[in-house]
């Protein structure tokens, strides 16, 4: 569970970087 909570968190993470490159650009 600790480890699948932890991957959900990064995928989120990922997700919010992505969103903010593409806004930059």
């Amino acid at each position: 569970m600790y480890l699948e909570d932890r991957t959900v968190s990064l995928t989120i993470f990922f997700l919010s970087v992505w969103i903010s490159f593409f806004h930059i650009r």
